[in-house]
């Protein structure tokens, strides 16, 4: 459907209420604004690499994705929550996908969830219902938002001093909150050879975030541009609003100034690359073969450790000799429950590569099905 282009900037106005949906400013809640200017009234499309017909949403202000939950929407409101959130694991595509239906009779659009649920609006919230896609709530028009209608800026956010929360408590009233901030600078592609760096942050404001970072970071962060990302896989966003009312970890990325944050392709920072069907095979191949090998490590560092438990003799031991027994399986164990997180990172590699090889398999068939079915509709050369 043309109004949802990858990487276009859409608003998606109630038909019933005329009103806008809303990403609300505890960067969870979602729900219906009267104002389109607002940055949080912006979502744009993220369209998936398998071509299929259903596409993901993201919010211009916190880059978080419009969710379909299963939580039931409280008394009044008919349906299940619509939430914000991240996009962390390649499993959250069931909840974050959606279909646009284009209503018959004229140019108004369903939003239909990978359950069959519709999103409907709900006086001033927004919710996913069961309906038939009948009723006149579950009807949005689709307002692009182009270059010469920028999304404006919010007005200043006003608080008193902002510091870091190692340095003493914000003069605010009500309790402060405290996140914990991840930062990393990355290339032009995405990629980048530094580790997350991360710090406690206390506030909201944007530029007190600025500041922050800048101790964080180093006297060149006004050469690059700072970008919010939601999840490993969620594309990265402008940050231009201050931070949401929440105390949950934000991820902070760094790219030079002028680059975009995502390939000339709109491939997500973390989304599997066009790769072809041989290179996805064997980088999936390769993350198999590091699991089974890592697994049969700590198999046999956890043999090793009840072998050295069961022939340990407490009894004749010196409490000198004793004490260092103790500590060696002591470290042992550490050993192992590192071992174990390592496991935890490259059986989610694995996830990853599969998923890619999986897509990869796609788009082949589809290509040879268009090369041997061409569409009648297109003329020939």
């Amino acid at each position: 459907m043309e109004q949802f282009g990858d990487g276009h900037h859409v608003a998606l106005r109630s038909t019933f209420y005329d009103t806008y949906l809303y990403a609300d400013e505890d960067g969870r809640g979602v729900s219906l604004h009267p104002r389109r200017s607002s940055p949080n009234a912006a979502w744009v499309v993220h369209l998936l690499l398998d071509g299929g017909p259903r596409i993901l949403l993201y919010g211009v202000s916190y880059g978080r994705y419009l969710a379909a939950t299963k939580i039931p929407a409280p008394g009044g409101l008919r349906g299940n929550l619509v939430l914000q959130q991240n996009f962390d694991r390649r499993e959250d595509e069931c909840v974050l996908q959606w279909e646009a239906v284009r209503v018959a009779s004229g140019d108004d659009v369903l939003l239909r969830s990978v359950s069959g649920q519709h999103l409907r609006a709900s006086d001033a919230s927004a919710t996913v219902d069961d309906d038939d896609g009948r009723g006149m709530t579950l009807r949005w028009v689709v307002e692009a938002i182009t270059h010469r209608d920028p999304v404006p800026k919010p007005p200043p956010h006003v608080q008193t001093q902002t510091r870091r929360a190692s340095t003493g408590s914000v003069k605010r009233q009500g309790q402060p909150m405290i996140r914990t901030i991840r930062f990393i600078q990355c290339n032009p592609d995405g990629s980048s050879t530094k580790q997350y760096n991360s710090f406690q942050y206390m506030g909201q404001s944007l530029e007190g975030l600025k500041k922050e970072l800048s101790l964080h970071y180093g006297a060149n962060l006004p050469e690059h541009t700072i970008y919010v990302q939601a999840g490993s896989h969620g594309r990265a966003t402008p940050l231009s609003v201050d931070l949401p009312r929440n105390s949950e970890t934000l991820t902070i990325l760094f790219f030079p100034n002028g680059m975009p944050a995502s390939s000339s392709t709109g491939l997500a920072l973390g989304e599997h690359r066009d790769i072809n069907i041989e290179e996805a095979h064997e980088d999936y191949q390769l993350a198999e073969i590091s699991v089974h090998n890592h697994m049969e490590i700590i198999q046999n560092r956890r043999v090793e450790q009840e072998r050295r438990l069961r022939g340990v003799q407490w009894g004749d031991m010196t409490k000198e000799d004793a004490k260092i027994m103790r500590k060696n399986l002591k470290e042992n164990h550490s050993g192992i429950e590192k071992l174990n997180k390592e496991l935890t990172k490259l059986q989610d590699n694995k996830s990853n590569t599969q998923v890619a090889y999986e897509r990869a398999v796609v788009r082949n068939a589809n290509a040879n099905a268009a090369q041997r079915d061409p569409d009648p509709n297109i003329d020939a050369a």
